[in-house]
């Protein structure tokens, strides 16, 4: 398990690790079989590239836990970004004055556990998250049936 602060961002349109950070643990890297450009919010090309390698990840936060598929680029100064449509499927609660997060509104298939325990205080739009390397041959048979993929994707 990896310790990360990841960034929520209700204007991203895909899940990122930061390219740097992956190499760095040794993170295993699967090819894409076409590159996705990526934009940044003002419309200009990444200076990063576009995006070649994803990485599976098993991401956990106080109780909920969840494969996630991260798209590998250069994100500079954040190690992982969390998109829109995710936080949009769990809907966490935010106090955004404590950095507190909590997940009581996840859909079933999450199986949240929810524990009456003191919550630590975080940075503001900071998320503390923990990440570790997934099968990937069980992770292929669960996601054949969802092969849709963006062309470009907005950071």
């Amino acid at each position: 398990m990896i310790d990360v602060k990841a960034l929520l961002d209700s204007g991203a349109t895909g899940m990122f690790i930061d390219k740097k950070f992956a190499e760095g643990n040794e993170i295993a890297m699967r090819s894409l079989d076409k590159p996705i450009r990526v934009y940044n919010v003002d419309g200009t090309l990444n200076q990063g590239g576009s995006i070649t390698h994803e990485v599976t990840l098993m991401m956990s936060h106080k109780g909920h836990k969840e494969k996630v598929v991260f798209q590998v680029c250069d994100l500079r100064k954040s190690t992982v970004i969390i998109e829109y449509t995710w936080l949009q499927k769990h809907n966490p609660m935010i106090d955004w004055k404590t950095g507190d997060i909590k997940f009581t509104r996840c859909p079933r298939e999450c199986n949240v556990t929810t524990k009456k325990c003191k919550q630590k205080k975080a940075w503001a739009f900071k998320y503390k998250t923990s990440v570790k390397e997934v099968d990937e041959e069980a992770k292929e048979k669960e996601c054949e049936d969802n092969e849709e993929t963006e062309d470009n994707i907005y950071l």
